[in-house]
């Protein structure tokens, strides 16, 4: 049959390269051996002798050719040098002789679904179970086997050219390839013959990611063998090279009859990955390909749910339950329901899942979405929709902050009150639920705080949490708390800037997504109708009663939070403009803690702004974060975003100590950030960031963790972390603290807490 476009295209251009080259390397008396269509080009375009050619009035001509094509058949090297000197050529003393073979005849099937190769063994059929004799000999030229008998010339992803010798035994050298030549070895050991082991070796042998040394199509291939955190930069690069129409490819799919599984089968390993913006690049593509076929519209709505754009993809669920008509899935129903979950209507959430309730009571959507039926009563948090008109319609840059202050939203929220003590977490069911209520027994059974808690949850992922998990946060005196992401039902250029993470800023695949979900801290401490409010990341154990913390608090209102151990980025544009210019040595803040008392208007106003930094990062991200010449601050989004705004409008904020200490395990494993307050230096928080799940069980082993203490303030100067793709660049300068076994008055009791 036919090839496909971008093959027929690729093949194209390396017939003119193989056409320049035979012109360039070889003599007009030298003689070309191959099939009967590859012969005509070049006996045309390049002016060498061939053996076969389409004079069949001549017997002579019509023996040549029967044998030539034997390159496609079944023979091994050895027997088609002989047929190539004693039956094709046998009196050409003097001349050069050349077989060329392509790898689209090598391949070839009729309209049948029958081999070219079976056809040109008729006679012998028995050589069928033979190798291919053209794969040979590509392989030969490739290196890939010993070269005997014919000496690699030219080697390309489409043909190969050999010289032959005198002897079937007689040795070549082999060819030298640049990375592009390998790769196109590669791509015919995988594709052809299925030699995937080999094939292997060299893509995982070839230049990572270099666009400047591989083509599209090869990187493509490659990225199959690559490590996973390379597949983005291929696909984005593909993408844009490849848009599907006048490139007849689309991406690092080729056009053909595969095309419509090639889309989503890429797009959910893309999904894997966290690319989640090539994944949706491909599937829009499918939906363009197909309008009148539900499936790529549902494909699509489920990639805009794992990146948070939840409007688009109720929108996209829509309009496959239309194509479905009479006939609606419970698949695209579901979708609907989680769409309409991620929105915060929770109402019509409910409604979609009992629809999927009456077609099919055991569908499993209903099993694995317990919490959208059970939601169904849940409301929004006063003033967020006044708040997320705010975010959405600010366009003062990242000097207009002001414009943002004068908004209803602002003006409203300040002259709120407040009141109560209350215990703040934000997460998922799945990993951080059991944390915190790790956190939660140790709160009320080891430190005795009576205070009611939250645990605030984004409104798309209540849906997996069970009356189980509800009933284990009431025992404890804690609510669960919806807030819906800003960023669900914006049509805005966000969704166009968050590709910058990767493509300027060289961050790992999926930053936008966890920074949409760091945005929604910011929401939780300005939105919960406590007064004095403490915040505490899922992994974050408290070591000390929270309670009596309340006297550090500022005097009448204010923010005590705790230090990270890496400096400001101070040359940051917003971090210039402050009224008084930050110290050379001045700490960033950490942001698994705060304390909060909102009594004040100026406290209220910071809260405000403070959302604004965190929700608007297209707009703040480079003026908050970025280091001078060597990018991003480790751990940008929510981290210093109360900092700042504290800063900015003057309301009282204070760090409980200059620096923090380190958590280590008793075999020198980094744990986390180790908290202290006062002139004393006690541990308050233990922020287990690089434990997490271990964290319980450390605490209650003895001698398992120990406190590092940096031996003096100037010790802990000139820190840097740059977040990069890999992770972060800091080191923490373990030869700069004293460890020691981690002792605490009330160790024992936490240890009790978590066992019971």
């Amino acid at each position: 049959g036919e090839p496909p476009p971008e093959i027929g295209r690729l093949e194209a251009a390396d017939t003119v390269a193989l056409m320049e080259w035979l012109k360039a390397n070889t003599a007009e008396t030298d003689i070309v051996a191959s099939g009967m269509g590859l012969s005509a080009l070049i006996r045309l375009h390049a002016g060498r002798g061939v053996v076969c050619h389409p004079h069949y009035e001549s017997a002579r001509l019509r023996e040549r050719c029967f044998w030539v094509e034997k390159l496609y058949g079944h023979r091994t090297t050895e027997e088609f040098h002989d047929i190539i000197l004693q039956n094709v050529t046998p009196n050409t003393s003097g001349r050069r002789v050349f077989v060329a073979m392509e790898v689209q005849g090598c391949n070839s099937v009729d309209e049948m679904g029958r081999s070219s190769s079976d056809i040109i063994e008729l006679d012998e059929p028995q050589r069928i179970k033979q190798p291919k004799t053209c794969q040979l000999l590509y392989l030969m030229a490739a290196g890939v086997r010993k070269p005997r008998g014919f000496a690699p010339r030219h080697l390309s992803r489409w043909y190969a050219v050999l010289e032959v010798l005198p002897s079937p035994r007689a040795r070549a050298t082999p060819l030298q390839f640049r990375p592009q030549a390998r790769c196109d070895i590669a791509r015919y050991l995988w594709e052809e013959v299925s030699d995937n082991e080999k094939a292997q070796a060299i893509f995982q042998a070839l230049p990572i990611g270099d666009s400047k040394m591989l083509d599209v199509p090869c990187q493509c291939a490659a990225s199959n063998f690559w490590p996973p955190e390379h597949l983005p930069k291929v696909h984005q690069r593909a993408l844009a090279a490849r848009t599907g129409w006048a490139s007849a490819a689309f991406g690092c799919c080729e056009q053909g009859s595969e095309l419509m599984k090639c889309i989503p089968s890429l797009a959910r390993r893309l999904q894997e990955v966290g690319d989640l913006i090539s994944a949706e690049g491909y599937h829009r593509h499918g939906t363009a390909l197909a309008p009148s076929d539900p499936k790529p519209h549902g494909f699509l709505g489920f990639a805009l749910l794992h990146a948070g754009r939840y409007l688009s993809a109720l929108e996209s669920f829509q309009r496959a339950a239309t194509l479905e008509a009479a006939k609606p899935t419970t698949t695209t129903l579901c979708g609907e329901a989680l769409a309409w979950g991620g929105l915060g209507d929770f109402g019509r959430a409910a409604s979609a899942m009992r629809r999927v309730e009456a077609m099919d009571p055991s569908e499993a959507c209903l099993r694995m979405n317990p919490g959208l039926a059970s939601s169904a009563d849940e409301s929004l948090p006063a003033g967020y929709a006044l708040f997320r008109n705010a975010w959405e319609a600010y366009d003062g840059g990242p000097q207009g902050w002001g414009e943002f202050m004068r908004s209803p939203a602002v003006a409203e929220y300040s002259q709120r009150s407040f009141s109560g003590s209350k215990l703040l977490f934000l997460g998922d069911a799945r990993r951080h639920l059991p944390l915190v209520l790790q956190s939660l027994k140790v709160l009320r059974k080891a430190h005795g705080c009576d205070w009611p808690a939250e645990f605030w949850m984004e409104s798309y992922e209540v849906h997996p949490i069970t009356q189980g998990q509800r009933a284990e946060l009431e025992a404890l005196q804690a609510e669960l708390r919806l807030v819906p992401s800003p960023y669900g039902a914006w049509r805005h250029a966000f969704w166009e800037w968050r590709g910058n993470l990767t493509l300027r800023w060289g961050q790992r695949a999926g930053a936008e997504v966890r920074l949409q979900k760091y945005a929604l801290k910011t929401l939780v401490v300005m939105l919960s109708t406590c007064e004095v409010c403490l915040f505490l990341d899922a992994d974050n154990m408290p070591l000390k009663p929270p309670q009596q913390l309340l006297k550090a608090l500022p005097a009448g209102g204010g923010a005590l939070a705790w230090p990270d151990l890496w400096d400001l980025p101070s040359t940051a544009e917003l971090w210039r403009s402050l009224p008084e210019p930050v110290g050379p040595h001045q700490k960033a803040q950490e942001s698994g803690q705060l304390l909060v008392r909102k009594a004040r208007r100026e406290v209220l106003e910071a809260l405000a702004l403070a959302s604004l930094l965190a929700v608007r990062l297209d707009v703040f991200l480079e003026a908050i974060y970025a280091r001078e010449g060597s990018g991003l601050v480790c751990g940008y989004g929510d981290k210093d975003a109360f900092h700042l705004a504290f800063r900015l409008l003057g309301a009282p904020f204070q760090m409980a100590a200059p620096f923090p200490a380190v958590a280590t395990t008793s075999a020198g494993e980094y744990v986390g950030m180790l908290q202290l307050h006062g002139p004393s230096r006690k541990p308050v928080f233990l922020h287990g960031a690089w434990a997490k799940e271990a964290l319980p069980q450390l605490l209650q082993t003895k001698g398992a963790l120990q406190r590092c203490d940096f031996l003096s303030e100037a010790d802990v100067r000139n820190l840097s972390c740059v977040a990069l793709l890999s992770g972060g660049s800091a080191r923490v300068p373990m030869e700069r603290v004293r460890c020691r076994s981690l002792s605490l008055p009330g160790l024992k009791h936490i240890s009790g807490a978590l066992t019971n």
